[in-house]
């Protein structure tokens, strides 16, 4: 087991601007997820850019259908 210092890490309950920050800080490109000092996940720059392209589709969808 690998300890979790000197590790990025977040709880499961963070909020996404502070998951941000960490990886902007960070070096490796992930954010560890933990709770009770083990790791429950794991989010990457890669889910996160997923995360807010899907989230930014349905509030330009929902916008739209406002519109109509």
């Amino acid at each position: 087991m690998v300890p979790l210092s000197g590790q990025v890490v977040v709880p499961p309950d963070a909020p996404v601007d502070q998951v941000m920050a960490k990886l902007e800080d960070g070096d490796t490109g992930r954010v560890l997820v933990a709770e009770d000092a083990e790791v429950v996940g794991i989010i990457t720059s890669s889910d996160l850019t997923r995360w807010l392209r899907r989230s930014l589709t349905i509030d330009s969808r929902a916008l739209d259908s406002r519109a109509r």
